[in-house]
């Protein structure tokens, strides 16, 4: 059996060698670029995603914060108090914690404005996600608590507020707000 050999060196020629050989190489080329090198991103775990600053690092009870006179009619007043949970980015935040509530008379012109200590209020545990929500206010970004004052406590008087915020981390974190009276 004879085979015809052309002039340029071979059975198909030069010119289809080339072809078939650039074939060849733009299908490796597109079979290693479909197949990619990445590996598959793993399960998420707190090694991977420590979610540092996010925790809380500051208690703040805002300036919505008031006493609210008793009407005549009624035998009640009450302390309307606002806190707001904060990250180490000063963004507030909804988190799990614990709020103790403390009344003092106010004494001012000293460093440490506590005076005679008043009241306190049972703790509110907020761990649980419908404790939680069932005083979380998503529309200030904070949590909304009522205070029933004792009615023997003089209404012109200024009285210091001071939250306690245990979380459960645990940290703790403690604040005073100013309640003017009358």
């Amino acid at each position: 059996m004879k085979t015809c050999k052309s002039q340029n060196g071979g059975r198909f020629g030069r010119g289809a060698a080339a072809w078939i050989g650039v074939c060849f190489w733009g299908a490796v080329f597109i079979l290693v670029s479909f197949s990619g090198c990445d590996e598959e991103p793993g399960p998420l775990s707190a090694e991977r995603l420590p979610g540092r600053g996010f925790s809380v690092a500051a208690v703040q009870i805002a300036g919505l914060t008031r006493l609210i006179p008793g009407g005549a009619d009624t035998d009640s007043r009450s302390i309307r108090a606002f806190v707001e949970l904060r990250d180490v980015y000063d963004s507030k935040l909804k988190a799990p914690a614990v709020f103790r509530f403390d009344l003092y008379r106010y004494v001012p012109h000293r460093s440490d404005p506590r005076g005679t200590h008043l009241q306190t209020w049972p703790d509110f545990r907020l761990t649980e996600a419908p404790a939680n929500h069932l005083y979380w206010r998503d529309y200030l970004r904070a949590y909304e608590f009522s205070l029933e004052i004792d009615l023997s406590l003089p209404a012109e008087e200024t009285y210091l507020l001071e939250v306690t915020c245990l979380t459960d981390e645990p940290k703790r974190f403690s604040v005073f707000y100013v309640l003017q009276g009358k």
